[in-house]
């Protein structure tokens, strides 16, 4: 689901290498995705089963090193087998359609997780920057991987 981008600078690209905040580099980068048409992107980062989601903002480039700023981070402890939903694929039911919407969902081959396959959701606030943790019963997302054999 994730790879790496280069040059962010151009931010024609949805998905970026994201950072290690300082005091976690003992843990996994499992890669990010820019949020939109934004300066903002989140990292997922994963130690033994604590797995984090960072809110960093792209501050600037030095030649192949990007910079970023931590804004806010959400930890949970995985229990089972779970996929990341990024905000391209999932929405609030009844919800504003702009909103930036992230899930972490039991890992089943559906083609729209909702209801019980939802675990957890939150919403971006990019007015504070801020995770807001939102009933995951009220949010849809569809697996992008459904069908997919490769």
């Amino acid at each position: 689901m994730f790879s790496n981008c280069k040059d962010l600078a151009e931010e024609k690209h949805p998905i970026v290498e994201s950072f290690v905040p300082e005091n976690y580099e003992d843990f996994e980068n499992l890669g990010g995705v820019v949020l939109g048409n934004t300066d903002r992107s989140i990292g997922q980062l994963r130690m033994d089963s604590l797995n984090l989601f960072v809110l960093q903002r792209f501050v600037s480039q030095k030649k192949l090193n990007l910079e970023f700023e931590k804004l806010d981070e959400v930890q949970f402890i995985e229990h089972e087998p779970f996929l990341f939903i990024d905000s391209e694929f999932c929405n609030e039911v009844n919800g504003d359609d702009s909103d930036f919407i992230i899930a972490i969902v039991k890992d089943k081959e559906v083609a729209v997780f909702e209801n019980s396959n939802v675990l957890k959701a939150w919403k971006i606030n990019l007015s504070t920057d801020k995770f807001e943790e939102i009933e995951s019963l009220n949010v849809q997302c569809i697996n992008q991987w459904y069908g997919y054999d490769g």
